[in-house]
Parts: structure tokens; sequence; C-alpha cells
């Protein structure tokens, strides 16, 4: 596994085609919610720092024509998929859910 600190998609846009990675993993900050209670004060100051989500479907889209084998977005369980683009399949426990998205070529 390798990190880079790079904009994402900027990223992926430069790679060649033998650096594709099989797998790319997609954890977006977690939309709003309507409940009353406050998220957590750690995740707060996270969200004030980062900004709202503004890039997520056009991350996901780059994504999944880079990506060897499958896209797994994390999300919360009740929210809609990112760009509405439909996954593959999804797994979901109590509150959250990881939509998967497999790359066509392996179908």
């Amino acid at each position: 596994m390798s990190l880079i600190n790079d904009d994402a998609t900027a990223y992926i846009d430069i790679l060649e085609t033998t650096l594709y990675p099989d797998v790319i993993y997609m954890d977006p900050m977690f939309p709003s919610r309507d409940k009353s209670a406050l998220v957590k004060k750690d995740m707060r100051l996270l969200h004030h720092i980062v900004g709202l989500d503004t890039d997520s479907e056009r991350l996901l889209a780059t994504a999944r024509t880079t990506a060897v084998k499958r896209v797994v977005v994390k999300r919360p369980k009740s929210a809609p998929f990112v760009g509405n683009q439909k996954p593959t399949t999804s797994i979901e426990s109590k509150n959250i859910r990881y939509d998967v998205y497999i790359n066509l070529s392996l179908r």
C-alpha cells in the first residue's frame, strides 16, 4: 500500500497505465445529517477544515476508469449513491454501507 499526499483526481489522471492500482478505496466526508445530536467534536473540526465534499462524483468517475479490479466507496447506510451511480454490489452493516464498483472487463 502506498500513501500519496496529492489531489486524488489530478494524481490518477497522470498515472501511467502500468501503475494503475487494483483497488481504489474512497472514504469521502459523510453528508450533513438531520439528527439533533452533534457529531463528535474532532469530526466537527475536521469538517470545518476540509469543507464540503464537492468532488466525490468526479473522483468516482475517474477512479472507475483507473482501478484495475474495483472501486469501493464508504457511505452512510441511508445516503444516496455517489453521483447516483448504482454500484455492482453493496455491503451493509448497521450504519455503514460499502458500495463496490467492479471493473466491467472482469465480468
